[in-house]
């Protein structure tokens, strides 16, 4: 199984639900990925205008994964450079390590 080491938003998710540590990626172009994502920016939309000017919605388990989305995924602001350095990650992991494919990894919490 392949591994994606967590950024540091992930840890209190992690401790919170141990079981979110092998997540399913749903594939490309996935519409769940969609609804997942759409869900999810309903749900915490009221974080939204009290985080700094610029922040990000990023959310755990990932939209991209069939355990992201409401009621299960937790979400949190945080800033874009963040977020999108970490969606860069996951995404070349998906391609490079996953291949394309939905398949399940392994997320792996490392101390930074």
């Amino acid at each position: 199984m392949k591994k994606l080491v967590a950024s540091p938003f992930h840890f209190p998710a992690l401790q919170e639900r141990p079981d979110w540590y092998v997540l399913d990626y749903n594939g490309p172009y996935s519409s769940l990925t969609v609804d997942n994502r759409a869900t999810v920016g309903a749900h915490y939309a009221y974080l939204r205008p009290l985080a700094p000017a610029g922040y990000h919605l990023d959310e755990y388990p990932f939209a991209s994964t069939a355990e992201g989305g409401w009621p299960s995924a937790m979400g949190k602001m945080v800033p874009p450079l963040e977020n999108l350095a970490q969606g860069g990650y996951l995404s070349a992991f998906y391609r490079f390590q996953l291949k394309g494919l939905p398949l399940p990894f392994l997320v792996v919490p490392v101390p930074i």
